[in-house]
């Protein structure tokens, strides 16, 4: 059953469908357009015979019979437009549902259902309907389509449609949708568009709208549990008669139900229920102020509203998003503070008087703070509840405000308590991660806290970013990178992207760190300190992976003279304590009184240890240093190019954590980490260069640049888009030895001498596996230096294995996996979709695997399935080419499969029915000989449907 508005795709679907059923036929579809004459059932019956092609049809038994005819194949009838037929044909449906043999079934599609009893088949779950949201196009779908100009008429097909075209679609909303509306749907549009967005509830409770006439509806969609009209609705019933008192139903509903935002959406779209709007919203900025997206929506509907309490603070929160330390943004809160207070809504006063707090506090303004944590104290004793909360978190905000870390803690845990509000927990647990970090203690678990509960407070969603960096879990702190959040204003962009640029600065990813930093640079949108010396040692961290270090020392000396070291800047110095160590005469000495915490300790305790063995030339303070808990514990004190000397001279030392550490620190770092190490290989201290030549020899980085392997046909092979031709690659055994490996991914070593070298000796088949196998790794890793352990093809003691990751692209993988997607599309009935598989698996095979190898007999053995699977896909991409009508496609698969295989029966068929569908009957003569030439000559029996087309031909 399908039941959708005029222009919604259903024959096009139905066309589709039935399309796709001529590829890979399932049975047999009879197609009936409905017209009004088929109100008559004798009509409706003839429609049908043609349809058959059968003689007359009387009756329903006429049609059970045309149906059990055609058995055991299975029988659609597909009726389109139903709405046309009326109730006499109705009739011949629902007898057509009661008798229909077991090889038939029924598809309807109309604009309505028709009204025929299907409990029974329901019950049995024999009936399904389509979903009418399903026909609409999806938005990428309109703009892959149709262009940009479309998106606007919501994927409804008809208007798409006439909007590709440059028409308008007014006439035909007019003429096909809303002159045809039943009394229930329009009452349905009506309530939709005098409330907007509802779920059945409100509708219900509007007008007693019922989801069946929802579901009917074009352009009328549902988002969970919500339904949605399109704005061409608000364009095609413009009138307001009325719309008033839907909307007081509407609100009384949804406030007795505390929906108070939908309250808010109702009622401002009527000037005279603003007195209903300021009371829910009131009541939404008391329980938990609404997001940024609200606030805008909100504000641009305000009119006459605006100067109210409820409008300066939605206000202030819209300048909280981006410039929550500006003066404007605080004075916002102080009016509506101010006028909640006039108006003694002493619930409103307070949460107001929160934001000012929390905006004070961005700008570190300790004398605003406090008078208005006076004011909210004198609240909290008048009865207010959120004064309650709010004065509980004072001690700590103003601690912490006040460079008090210690006691903003002891604050924090003073009582037990319960916040009722998400946005006060949230920020209770950012203050706690931010007075752990400053005590340079673990603070991940109070981030994740704070982050969990999601409030969207600005200014922290960075907060586990930053915690994860300070702990050492990189690998963490990388993914959380690539989870970029949805920002709510530049603020929270600005802070993220400082960070992600402090990431990647640590990690050697300078391209990728000066993009964050620039990114960091054009998002900041207030002057404040703190932002100032954020950017500023992110800007050092960056020099410093650039190896700019005196660069480095110019910015940081910058920096310390309006933001002193033992300032209130402090605790932001001590995030990245290696700019002051290395880029101050007495740096060490100055952070020092500064490490007040076990990761402050840790960071110095790397820093002087390095900046000791320096200096002595001599790796026993390495080697005499706690070792950390994790590897990334050293990018975070050292960044990746002082993690990698550490990392060094501790091999050298003979460290016995360093072999775990320095795997680890590949994985995380990649090239850069690599690359620090390998300059140490000519390092003056011998000790040091013996440590990072055994390291680079031992443990494999992978390459940046992308391998292509062309074994299909003449081999080839190409390094980030460019053939290499050298020496080593036209030596027939390189291709075959690689091949080998390519066709097992592992293998033996015994494996490949056997194959390769069959007929000499062990020790002269290893000598030669050794050194063909070192010239496959300088075929694939032509930069590799020297000692440096090669990425594609591992060997661990006796196997060889081939990496196969996104660094590698080998076209006999890429045919099989064409060929095997296509086989599982085509096992679930979408060969349409497999087609296009199909014909880039075909395009892939150049030629025989190896073709220019003709020394190993394993190739035989490899080349024949690869041949058959080619042979099979040339003939099925015929085979489906000729069902959808493209006969010249078709014909060259054909030739494509008999090229391959000369004696290919189906191949043969399908070029004769090319050439006949191209109405080339000499053509086809022709193709018909050499079938039967070619059959003759291998002697088999051809099958029947070959031998009686061959015949019929032939004789002509």
């Amino acid at each position: 059953m399908i039941a959708a508005g005029a222009g919604m795709g259903k024959s096009t679907s139905l066309a589709m469908s039935i399309s796709e059923n001529r590829l890979a036929p399932a049975g047999i579809d009879i197609w009936l357009g409905c017209e009004p004459a088929d109100v008559a059932p004798e009509h409706l019956l003839y429609g049908l015979s043609a349809a058959f092609g059968s003689d007359v049809i009387l009756d329903v038994f006429g049609v059970c019979e045309a149906v059990v005819a055609r058995a055991p194949q299975e029988v659609s009838i597909i009726f389109d437009d139903v709405h046309e037929l009326g109730p006499d044909s109705h009739a011949v449906i629902h007898g057509l549902v009661d008798d229909l043999p077991a090889n038939g079934h029924l598809v309807l599609s109309g604009r309505t259902e028709v009204p025929i009893p299907l409990a029974r088949l329901e019950a049995q779950h024999q009936v399904t309907r389509l979903d009418p949201q399903l026909l609409l196009l999806s938005p990428d779908e309109v703009s892959q389509m149709y262009g940009a100009q479309a998106a606007v008429h919501g994927g409804w097909p008809a208007l798409v449609s006439l909007a590709a075209r440059q028409r308008s679609g007014d006439d035909f909303v007019w003429q096909e949708v809303v002159g045809k509306l039943s009394t229930e749907e329009a009452s349905a549009v009506h309530a939709l568009v005098a409330i907007g967005p509802a779920d059945l509830g409100t509708l219900e409770a509007v007008g007693g709208v019922m989801e069946p006439t929802l579901a009917s509806l074009p352009m009328v969609s549902r988002s969970n549990d919500v339904w949605i009209a399109h704005d061409l609705w608000n364009q095609a019933i413009d009138t307001d008669t009325g719309h008033d008192d839907l909307r007081r139903l509407a609100i009384d509903y949804l406030s007795s139900r505390g929906n108070h935002e939908a309250v808010v959406d109702v009622a401002l779209r009527s000037k005279s229920l603003g007195a209903l709007a300021l009371e829910s919203l009131s009541q939404i900025i008391v329980d938990r102020p609404p997001p940024p997206s609200l606030c805008h929506r909100w504000l641009k509907l305000a009119g006459d509203l605006g100067a109210e309490a409820e409008f300066e603070f939605l206000e202030g929160l819209r300048l909280r998003s981006d410039r929550p330390s500006s003066r404007q943004c605080g004075d916002a809160f102080r009016r509506a503070a101010d006028r909640f207070g006039e108006r003694a809504n002493i619930e409103g006063e307070a949460v107001a008087l929160g934001q000012v707090v929390f905006c004070a506090h961005v700008r570190r303004d300790v004398e605003t703070m406090t008078v208005a944590f006076g004011r909210i104290n004198e609240l909290a004793v008048a009865g207010s509840r959120p004064a309650t909360q709010l004065a509980a978190l004072g001690g700590a905000l103003l601690a912490f405000a006040t460079n008090e870390p210690s006691k903003s803690l002891v604050q924090l845990r003073h009582g037990d308590h319960k916040w009722a509000d998400p946005a006060l927990a949230s920020l209770a647990s950012w203050i706690e991660a931010g007075a752990l970090s400053q005590l340079g203690r673990p603070s991940l678990a109070a981030a994740r806290r704070s982050q969990q509960l999601r409030t969207g407070l600005p200014g922290t969603s960075d907060v586990v970013l930053w915690s994860l960096i300070r702990e050492g879990r990189w690998t963490e702190a990388v993914a959380e990178t690539k989870n970029r959040p949805s920002f709510d204003g530049d603020r929270d962009r600005f802070l993220w992207t400082c960070w992600c640029a402090a990431v990647h600065g640590a990690l050697g990813a300078v391209d990728d760190a000066a993009e964050c930093l620039a990114e960091a640079e054009s998002c900041q949108v207030e002057e404040n300190w703190r932002g100032q010396l954020q950017l500023g040692l992110v800007r050092c961290m960056v020099a410093l992976a650039q190896g700019e270090h005196g660069h480095s020392a110019d910015l940081v000396a910058e920096l310390l003279v309006p933001y002193p070291l033992a300032d209130r800047a402090a605790a932001m110095y001590m995030v990245a304590p290696r700019i002051v160590f290395e880029g101050v005469v007495d740096g060490p000495a100055q952070l020092e009184p500064l490490a007040v915490g076990p990761l402050h300790r840790r960071d110095l305790r790397l820093l002087t240890a390095l900046a000791e063995a320096r200096s002595l030339g001599s790796n026993a303070p390495i080697r005499e240093v706690t070792w950390v808990d994790r590897t990334g514990e050293l990018l975070t004190a050292l960044q990746v190019d002082g993690a990698a000397e550490f990392l060094v001279r501790a091999s050298a030392a003979g460290r016995p954590e360093a072999v775990g550490a320095i795997s680890s620190f590949f994985d995380i770092a990649g090239d850069a980490a690599r690359d620090h190490i390998r300059a140490f290989c000519t390092h003056d201290e011998p000790e040091l260069a013996k440590a990072a030549g055994a390291i680079v020899g031992t443990l494999p980085i992978r390459p940046s640049e992308p391998r292509k392997l062309g074994f299909l046909g003449t081999s080839t092979l190409a390094i980030d888009g460019r053939l290499v031709e050298t020496a080593q690659w036209r030596r027939e055994r390189v291709r075959s030895l690689l091949g080998f490996i390519v066709m097992h991914r592992t293998c033996t070593r015994d494996q490949v001498m056997a194959a390769l070298w069959p007929d000499v000796d062990e020790a002269s088949a290893r000598r030669n596996l050794r050194t063909t196998l070192n010239l496959v790794h300088k075929c694939l890793e032509p930069d590799r230096a020297s000692g440096d352990a090669p990425y594609f093809v591992r060997s661990t003691g006796s196997t060889l294995t081939l990496v196969g990751d996104g660094a590698l692209d080998v076209d006999v993988w890429s045919f099989v996996s064409d060929l095997d997607q296509a086989a599982a599309l085509e096992a679930d009935g979408l060969p349409s979709t497999a087609l296009p598989l199909l014909e880039r698996a075909v395009d892939t095979y150049r030629g025989d695997l190896l073709q220019d190898v003709d020394d190993a007999l394993w190739i035989d053995d490899e080349r024949h399935p690869l041949r058959r699977r080619y042979l099979a896909a040339c003939v099925r991409l015929a085979q489906l080419h000729l069902a959808l009508g493209q006969a010249d496609k078709a014909e060259t698969y054909a030739r494509r499969a008999i090229a391959n295989e000369p004696w290919s029966e189906p191949g043969h068929c399908a070029l004769v029915a090319a050439h006949l569908d191209l109405n080339d009957r000499a053509g086809a003569i022709r193709a018909a000989f050499a079938c039967r030439q070619a059959l003759a000559e291998i002697g088999g029996a051809a099958e029947p449907a070959t031998i009686a087309m061959l015949t019929d031909l032939l004789a002509t």
